[in-house]
């Protein structure tokens, strides 16, 4: 299990059974949460509610527990790949701060003392996001922040599911206020003030006065992706036109942008504009 300073869960499985598999779970009360399904196929059943479930491939749910809840569930012989988000109210009330709209069924649940589980199919950016989260990449603090990157941005996929579920089908374009879209911009200007010492995500939400959940979101919609991911796409580009305009060799740049192995940052670099940066610097030399 991933634990983040958000306080948020991320449980991830990607096992192979050789055989049926019986699991005994307890989920603790006040938990909320939410799963996606790739593979597999189980059954949970536990006395909180009346109907056992049916868990199988491509599909999602989510949850909210009172009390403590003991459930069984039986797995079938097959490869499983399974996400789990997971909090309790403490880390719910942070998260609804200034978005209590997205968050009300949760609430709803645990002030009317009910027990919810329910299913949806994934949608295609679930899916996508999902196999990022299977094969993440990387290692240490990085992989941390991708992962609670991915994180947020499912929860996003899985609210705004929810939200649409409960307009009876009804969509709607999300859009971001014009005051949400300035704090949006002055946070991109802060991730990249400073590309070798950039804001955690916690000092920037702080900095911006927006919850976790509320500047990933707003973030996507005006930006077209994660904070991560555009201090990471401005990192590269700055990189790139270093190295256009021989100011560095590729060290110094991958330096000058933030990232202290040269691997890392030749990988990424690689997979962005499909040369390694010494490609890039030989063919730029040469024009």
């Amino acid at each position: 299990m991933e634990s983040f300073a958000s306080g948020l869960n991320l449980v991830v499985m990607d096992v192979a059974f050789n055989e049926s598999a019986i699991i005994h779970q307890q989920c603790s009360a006040q938990s909320v949460g939410m799963g996606f399904i790739l593979r597999g196929h189980s059954k949970s059943a536990s006395p909180s509610y009346k109907r056992s479930m049916k868990v199988v491939p491509n599909m999602n749910g989510h949850f909210v527990f009172p009390e403590t809840v003991d459930m069984k569930v039986k797995i079938l012989p097959e490869r499983c790949q399974k996400v789990w988000i997971l909090m309790n109210k403490n880390t719910l009330i942070d998260m609804t701060r200034d978005d209590e709209e997205s968050f009300s069924l949760f609430w709803e649940g645990l002030h009317q003392q009910k027990t919810i589980v329910a299913s949806d199919k994934l949608t295609s950016v679930m899916r996508h996001t999902l196999l990022q989260v299977l094969n993440c990449p990387y290692r240490g603090k990085v992989r941390s922040l991708f992962l609670e990157s991915k994180t947020l941005e499912l929860m996003s996929y899985k609210l705004e599911q929810i939200q649409n579920s409960r307009r009876k089908g009804m969509s709607r374009t999300a859009t971001v206020g014009p005051a949400d879209e300035e704090r949006v911009q002055y946070a991109a200007d802060l991730l990249v003030q400073d590309m070798q010492s950039p804001p955690d995500l916690s000092a920037l939400c702080s900095a911006v006065g927006l919850s976790r959940s509320k500047l990933h979101s707003s973030f996507r919609l005006v930006h077209g992706c994660t904070p991560l991911e555009y201090l990471r796409d401005y990192r590269l580009a700055s990189a790139k036109k270093m190295l256009k305009e021989g100011r560095c060799n590729v060290n110094e740049a991958a330096y000058w942008v933030g990232y202290e192995s040269v691997g890392y940052f030749s990988k990424l670099f690689s997979a962005r504009f499909l040369k390694t940066p010494k490609e890039f610097l030989r063919t730029n030399s040469r024009c």
